[in-house]
């Protein structure tokens, strides 16, 4: 099985540290993307903001390829 895109969602705190991540569908059974993506607790994110004030929050983000 092929995997042609990647949905990732990630668990935002308020200082913009992941705090928590899912794969979802598919890909979450493939154990080399699972593995690429095993730091992703180790970046840090621009935190939401709501009325300037940086706030937790959850992102959804896509990851295409075209192999």
């Amino acid at each position: 099985m092929e995997v042609r895109s990647v949905q990732v969602r990630l668990w935002i705190s308020a200082t913009g540290e992941v705090e928590r991540w899912t794969i979802l569908g598919d890909a979450a059974h493939d154990p080399r993307i699972m593995a690429s993506f095993e730091n992703m607790g180790n970046t840090l994110m621009n935190p939401a903001l709501s009325g300037g004030v940086a706030v937790a929050s959850t992102m959804m983000i896509e990851i295409f390829s075209d192999r």
